[in-house]
């Protein structure tokens, strides 16, 4: 018996075990990733740890062509460490290094850049394609030669630029009979001398010298984007009053209506409450139409009611379900007290009941708020003007600079914006979000 009862605990540890691993995996390092997101550069956002880092120096995002940067060199990704022996700390300093040194000399770089490598039997050199497959070859064949011809080097055929490591690299594997190799990818300190004796003045960093710089650091640029670039206070405003707006008169049609459902006798009330159960069943798409048809009718389109109607009536069957749960829970010894005293229906539930169930009108308001913020369908298809959109189809509509660019850093910071209060929220009231879900839960 007891091995038993210690057999299902562990089930049941292991099922929630697996519950927390999904919520951490799917909601807690997805917002975290979008976080992160938005705090770092839209160029680092797909690169390997999004590009954080708190290392020093200018990180070279592009190099143009026919340029300066071009001429002396430089490479995309090179991390710009110094210059003429001044230790280089962000792109600012960098700009502002390059307009105060005399530039009638060559300017002394040092650029921390990773490169790969390809070592063969010890012998390390940069990588190169061809020299793989060569490599590959020599696994099968067993055979491996080399001829030099001018500036080339031939080795079973493929053609190389002359290099004294290649002959050494050929050299060992005829004498070791072995072509074994590893590709590496070290950083590596590189030098680099430009002449700059026709640059003037730097004052964007941007096109410096024909490179496109950027700090590899956090960044709090795109949270400011969001708001200098597009209305998004506006896109709050309208959220906050189409969510309150739904909230308030749900929790007001629904606390009449629950308190009717639990107290009241009812003709019908069972097949009432089965209707409602069913209508909140229908998937949004399905009444999509028809809801078009009737709002164009009513000149709602475009229009703050045109949302708020609709949301109403999607959220009232979960409002009146959760709060006649809760008025059924209460006793009614408290309700005839109130009767005896001279109270009528509707003052015993203004002034007994709503104050007593306040944690259920937490937890509905809270769920219906937060549906009515989020809800993304209604919102795209019955909103056309672009000052009238909530927040969830303003960042859908979010555009770059070009029809190719996705500013994914200002996705990602409007969307903390709009979610950490949400999140403070439920955490502030979490107790009675939890007494209002698990009313009537308990008997007695």
């Amino acid at each position: 018996m007891k091995m038993g009862m210690k057999t299902k605990r562990n089930i049941e540890k292991t099922f929630l075990y697996i519950l927390v691993f999904i919520m951490i995996i799917f909601y807690i390092f997805p917002f975290v990733w979008s976080i992160l997101s938005s705090i770092t550069s839209n160029k680092y956002l797909f690169r390997e740890n999004l590009g954080i880092t708190f290392e020093s120096g200018a990180v070279v995002n592009s190099v143009h062509g026919n340029t300066i940067a071009n001429k002396a060199n430089f490479k995309m990704k090179d991390i710009i460490k110094e210059v003429n022996g001044i230790k280089i700390k962000n792109s600012s300093q960098l700009i502002n290094v390059l307009n105060k040194i005399d530039k009638n000399n060559p300017v002394e770089f040092k650029v921390k850049r990773k490169i790969r490598v390809i070592v063969v039997n010890g012998i390390e050199i940069n990588y190169i394609t061809n020299l793989k497959d060569v490599l590959n070859d020599y696994k099968e064949t067993k055979e491996i030669e080399y001829m030099k011809m001018g500036n080339s080097l031939y080795i079973n055929g493929a053609r190389f630029e002359y290099s004294e490591k290649l002959i050494n690299i050929v050299k060992t594997i005829q004498e070791t009979k072995n072509a074994n190799y590893q590709v590496k990818e070290l950083n590596k300190i590189i030098p680099i001398k430009a002449d700059l004796s026709s640059v003037k003045e730097l004052k964007d960093k941007t096109n410096i010298i024909g490179l496109d710089i950027d700090d590899k650091r956090f960044t709090f640029s795109n949270y400011i984007l969001v708001f200098s670039e597009r209305p998004f206070l506006r896109y709050i405003w309208n959220s906050i009053i189409v969510a309150g707006t739904t909230t308030i008169l749900s929790l007001i049609f629904g606390a009449f209506a629950g308190y009717s459902v639990a107290r009241l006798k009812i003709p019908g009330k069972i097949a009432i409450m089965s209707l409602i159960l069913a209508v909140s069943m229908f998937p949004q798409i399905s009444i999509l139409g028809g809801l078009f048809k009737i709002l164009r009718n009513l000149n709602l389109i475009n229009h703050y009611w045109g949302l708020i109607i609709p949301y109403i009536a999607i959220n009232l069957p979960l409002t009146t379900w959760i709060l006649q749960n809760f008025f059924r829970d209460l006793p009614a010894s408290i309700e005839e007290s109130a009767y005896i005293d001279g109270c009528s229906k509707f003052m015993t539930l203004w002034r007994i009941v709503i104050p007593l169930s306040i944690p259920a009108f937490v937890t509905t308001g809270l769920l219906t708020f937060i549906a009515a913020w989020n809800e993304f369908l209604f919102a795209f298809t019955f909103i056309t003007e672009t000052n009238m959109y909530t927040v969830p189809v303003a960042i859908a509509m979010f555009s770059g600079k070009s029809q190719y660019e996705v500013p994914w850093g200002q996705l990602m910071a409007a969307s903390v914006i709009i979610t950490v209060p949400l999140v403070i929220m439920v955490l502030v009231f979490q107790k009675k979000i939890v007494a209002g879900l698990t009313s009537g839960a308990v008997k007695g």
